[in-house]
């Protein structure tokens, strides 16, 4: 016997296309009807609402439809009905009612009241929240097409372009593409469709799928309802929306003809009929607003043998049991426009549950399910259970609503996509692995998916169902990392990273006196997105290189400084580990005029204290384009290619003698009898003055320098009025001095906030034992100014009071200090009222270690100019008495 499935179009809902919902209609099994849109079908709603009592009742819905016809074989032979009910296939159990049942009793109504018939049945229940988590806002971008179809080998190809000057975020639609399939073709219960999406990248950009940017959902509820106006129910769907009306399914008599209506076989049951259910019921014993569902709940119970407290549990567990291929009466009446408004009329309860599609002249209507329970455990049972959407070309080949294949097809509907679930974890994952390399420009994305409606679940409860469903992803931008140089100052003479090449040539030089280059990183928003509250990358970031013809090369990074310090201002400072094998990150270091230089080294003069240098990546033979970032955060790593940032700035202070003093803890370990200092085990070194915590002191030091211009700071003391000197024949004896690492190039050091390092300074040979010493720091004089002038560089003229110490035989004098700089000892030596310049520390101290011109000692000037006249008078004298002897003879 055959009969008819058809799927019916929805134009009305097509034509918001941009409202990403993809509205697939049903079949229909009914007569063999043609279905056409007529004029009358058009005017059904204003004819209904001039009979509504209620203004707020919504129209019913009239939904035009194609027409397929499909074979199905039937155990059981078909009757043709006629009047007002449609084709029919008797099941097995209502054959047998036919046999047992007295004939007395078909059509048989009961005795009722019609002030109980025009009773409004719709639930009064109270308004809830709805809880729906998903963000329908989002629509395809505009930027991104979708270009048609082709079916190819049982395959449909879906074709969709992302084009040029496309954005950061790109939202892709997949469910359009089974939109435009929908148009041109038809399905039914047990079919099953597989789906290769490609997508086409012309933007110019990388992308990568945003992180559990997948969504599988129903479709946005709130286009088609509203509780306040009645066309939602006071329920909420599974997935956490109102329900609406038109998505309930519809109530077939086959659970009412025998022991509700009386009536040998489910055709005999009229629309009327089904009107009157509510006092049928209450005959049986069934009232209120939930006679139907508390009816169908000891139904179930009975006939499954089972004891739910519910519907909506029981077929949370047996969604297919709502009527399981149930071939029969599928609850569709054809009757005239008129007939239908007789009815509404004389039953306003079903005003607002009657759904209404054209039929010829007539009108094909159902009655859906008029109680909230009911009406949400259809919409459950066909999201959670009958349709099913499948990811991945292997699950896509798996799928088959029918069978043996029923399992598989259920445990991946709709709604066990929700976030959070197995199913989920593994649909995002399947995203993300096809673009774990990044989606380039050029290249075409493949994406495999499927989907089908379930065969031996889906019965007449389901005929002219109408279901959306909404299934998006979203692509992220993948912008690169960039890595920019930091600056670092530094002194001659240190012990150089071996990293430095010579320009284009690319020699290398071990002997350069250069510190570990430091990095920044500036990461792209949606990778800060991913890290939240992430921020050192040390130990989640590695660089690779791999340039697919063999050359493999990997880095790890590791912090500058320490875990709690390694900041400054540009944020994180990072070093590259140099591994054993692994050639280090190399750079490069030019002059302004573009010159290379592979030394530190340089002749200081007054106006040449320090020198900058260019300090940049050196690529050589590396291709740049090849370098590439991994990015593991929570299990999972991402690539993204690697820019190089702004060059740096790399300072080389002059150190002429290139003299270090050993650093230490106690007075005990100070030995030399040359300069010291001593540090308490917890003071803080600093690299520069960043936030850059030395991890390994042992190559701290003090650098003890000399004056480039051994005058330029007496004369300051001399002409500052405010400057007290020791009263006495004084001499000047002066240092520059600084905290330096020796084990990264002679980088200098600031010392940790409230810490201080006391200095020793041995005693000049000619210092007076009871003398008077102080010492005057010059704060802020440091080796980076080149104008020769000293007054402008100075933050703080600081007068230290030293104490007098003797540590193993060697008398010091011992001072605290927190800064460095030049410092300026001035110590009487004897009685007199002159001074002497000193910038020795030693007896054989050599003037020729500096090239910056002497200026010599002027202190004494009037001496010799009065010198030079009593010998010019000398002279005269000889020379007029010489005279005169001659003439006296």
């Amino acid at each position: 016997m055959k009969n008819k499935w058809k799927l019916k179009r929805l134009l009305g809902v097509l034509v918001s296309c941009t409202m990403l919902l993809s509205f697939i209609p049903m079949t229909a099994f009914a007569d063999d009807i043609d279905y056409e849109e007529t004029t009358e079908v058009n005017t059904l709603v204003d004819d209904i609402e001039a009979v509504q009592d209620n203004e707020s009742t919504p129209e019913s819905e009239i939904v035009t439809s194609g027409e397929m016809d499909s074979d199905m074989d039937q155990e059981d032979d078909t009757e043709e009905a006629e009047g007002n009910t449609s084709d029919v296939e008797q099941t097995e159990e209502e054959t047998e009612s036919e046999e047992t049942e007295s004939e007395e009793t078909e059509g048989e109504e009961p005795d009722v009241e019609m002030t109980k018939l025009q009773q409004a049945r719709q639930p009064q229940a109270a308004v809830l929240s709805e809880t729906s988590t998903v963000d329908y806002s989002k629509v395809q971008s505009e930027s991104v097409t979708y270009d048609g179809y082709e079916q190819e080998d049982g395959v449909y190809k879906f074709y969709y372009t992302i084009h040029e000057g496309a954005g950061d975020n790109l939202v892709i639609d997949l469910s359009q593409c089974a939109l435009q399939m929908r148009e041109d073709d038809y399905q039914l219960p047990g079919d099953h469709y597989k789906f290769q999406i490609l997508l086409q990248n012309e933007s110019g950009n990388v992308y990568r799928y945003k992180d559990n940017s997948f969504v599988l959902a129903p479709g946005d509820a709130s286009k088609f309802v509203s509780v306040e106006e009645g066309s939602a129910l006071s329920v909420l769907t599974y997935d956490g929306q109102y329900l609406p009306l038109r998505f309930s399914g519809a109530m077939i008599p086959y659970y009412f003809y025998k022991d509700v209506f009386g009536v040998s076989s489910s055709e005999n049951v009229s629309f009327e009929m089904m009107c009157q259910i509510y006092d049928y019921l209450a005959d049986k014993g069934y009232t209120g607003d939930t006679a139907i569902t508390d009816y169908m709940l000891d139904y179930y119970n009975a006939k499954r043998g089972v004891n739910y407290d519910s519907l909506q549990d029981l077929f949370a567990d047996h969604p297919d049991w709502l009527d399981g291929n149930l071939v029969t009466n599928n609850g569709i009446w054809t009757m005239t426009e008129a007939e239908l408004l007789e009815y509404i009329e004389k039953y306003p309860w079903i005003d607002s549950f009657v759904s209404v599609k054209g039929s010829g002249n007539n009108l094909s209507v159902q009655i859906k399910w008029p109680e909230a329970e009911l009406a949400a455990v259809s919409y459950n049972s066909f999201y959670m259970g009958l349709f099913s959407v499948v990811y991945g070309q292997e699950n896509v080949e798996s799928l088959n609503p029918n069978g043996a294949g029923v399992d598989f097809s259920r445990a991946h509907a709709v709604g066990d996509y929700m976030a959070g679930t197995a199913l989920y974890e593994e649909t995002n994952q399947y995203f993300e692995g096809l673009t774990s390399e990044g989606f380039e420009s050029g290249d075409t994305l493949e994406i495999w998916t499927g989907y089908g409606i379930d065969g031996p679940g889906m019965g007449n409860a389901y005929q002219n169902y109408e279901f959306t469903y909404y299934n998006i992803i979203e692509l992220e931008q993948v912008k690169p990392i960039q890595m920019s140089l930091c600056d670092i100052t530094i002194y001659t003479g240190g012990n150089g990273y071996d990293g430095v090449v010579n320009g284009t040539a690319g020699g290398s030089s071990d002997d350069n006196g250069f510190p570990i280059p430091g990095f920044y990183m500036t990461l792209p928003d949606e990778l800060n997105d991913k890290l939240g509250s992430i921020q050192n990358l040390a130990h989640i970031v590695k660089l690779k290189y791999d340039d697919g013809k063999g050359d493999v090369r990997e880095w790890d990074l590791d912090l500058y400084g320490t875990e709690e310090h390694s900041t400054d201002r540009g944020g994180y400072i990072y070093k590259f580990k140099i591994t054993e094998g692994q050639s280090p990150v190399r750079v490069q270091l030019r002059t302004s005029d573009g010159q290379y230089i592979m030394s530190d080294d340089f002749d200081a003069y007054l106006d040449e204290q320090y020198k900058e240098y260019e300090m940049s990546v050196y690529n050589g033979a590396i291709d740049a384009n090849y370098v590439t970032a991994e990015v593991t955060v929570n299990g999972k790593t991402y690539t993204y290619p690697i820019e190089e940032g702004n060059s740096a700035t790399l300072t080389v202070r002059a150190n002429i003698d290139e003299k270090h003093a050993e650093v230490v803890t106690s007075k005990e370990q100070i030995t030399s009898g040359d300069f010291a200092a001593i540090a308490s085990e917890d003071v803080v070194y600093y690299m520069n003055d960043k936030n850059v915590e030395v991890e390994d002191t042992s190559g701290v030091r003090l650098m003890v320098d000399e004056l480039l211009d051994e005058n330029v700071l007496v004369d300051y003391l001399k002409n500052s009025p405010a400057v007290e000197f020791p009263k006495g024949k004084l001499t000047f004896q002066q240092k520059y001095m600084d905290l330096v690492d020796i084990n990264n190039g002679d980088t200098y050091l600031t010392l940790g906030e409230g810490h201080s390092v006391s200095v020793y300074w041995p005693v000049p040979e000619d210092y007076v034992n009871d003398g008077e010493a102080v010492i005057y720091h010059f704060d802020g004089v440091d080796r980076d100014y080149n104008t020769g002038g000293v007054e402008a560089n100075i933050d703080e003229l600081i007068l230290i009071v030293p104490e007098l110490v003797t540590i193993n035989g060697t008398q010091y004098v011992e001072f605290e200090t927190s800064s460095f700089s030049p410092f300026v000892l001035a110590y009487a030596n004897g009685t007199e009222d002159e001074t002497t310049s000193s910038n020795e520390s030693d007896s054989d101290s050599d003037d020729s270690k500096t090239t910056a011109p002497q200026t010599g000692d002027t202190s004494n000037l009037a001496l010799w100019l009065m010198m030079m006249a009593v010998s010019a008078a000398g002279i005269v004298f000889v020379v007029v008495w010489t005279k005169k002897r001659k003439c006296s003879k």
